[in-house]
């Protein structure tokens, strides 16, 4: 029985690190390719129903978007609000500094290598358990 719990902690242990540092570097190399983030202070004004952005960016436009759905969810009441965008895309400005798609891999990354390291300890125990 040990032996079998030793195998499957075995290969979660291989499966569970080697990909969890891939997925690891890869949200490293998006997080790069995201470049530097600008924040500027935005206010917030209701316009027939929808709430809409309005701030100035570091080149001294001022730029204006709605906000999506769980955007305004986001928002709530506040009349001024922190906007991230990128150096020369100020029209892209998100209330997040990261975009979804670092996030969820530097999670998912975070979540394999933890199940790598666990399982990790697992087959060490089994191995001192028999002895």
């Amino acid at each position: 029985m040990l032996d079998r719990i030793g195998e499957i902690a075995e290969l979660f242990t291989w499966l569970g690190l080697l990909m969890g540092v891939l997925v690891l570097l890869v949200a490293l190399v998006v997080r790069l390719l995201e470049g530097h983030w600008l924040t500027a202070d935005a206010d917030t004004a209701e316009i027939d129903g929808d709430l809409q952005l309005t701030w100035i960016a570091d080149d001294g436009e001022v730029y204006r978007r709605f906000l999506e759905p769980d955007e305004r969810e986001t928002v709530g009441a506040a009349s001024r609000v922190t906007v991230h965008y990128r150096k020369g895309r100020p029209l892209r400005a998100h209330l997040d500094k990261r975009t979804h798609a670092s996030r969820v891999l530097l999670l998912l990354g975070t979540i394999l290598t933890g199940v790598g390291v666990i399982a990790l300890v697992v087959q060490l125990v089994v191995v001192v358990g028999q002895g």
